[in-house]
């Protein structure tokens, strides 16, 4: 059996909350990019400016 190396191609995901590098929706955008998805990201920007 042949496992296909993008699997997630031609898939669309949506995944907020992808403003700080070391966050968990960074890493999660990553990935599914990496796995072939068209990724689309989201953050709010007021509250990213009230985080250390």
């Amino acid at each position: 059996m042949h496992v296909s190396p993008l699997p997630l191609r031609g898939r669309t995901a949506l995944v907020t909350g992808v403003s700080r590098v070391r966050g968990i929706g960074f890493a999660t955008a990553t990935r599914l990019a990496a796995l072939g998805a068209n990724v689309v990201i989201h953050h709010y920007r007021p509250h990213d400016l009230d985080q250390p």
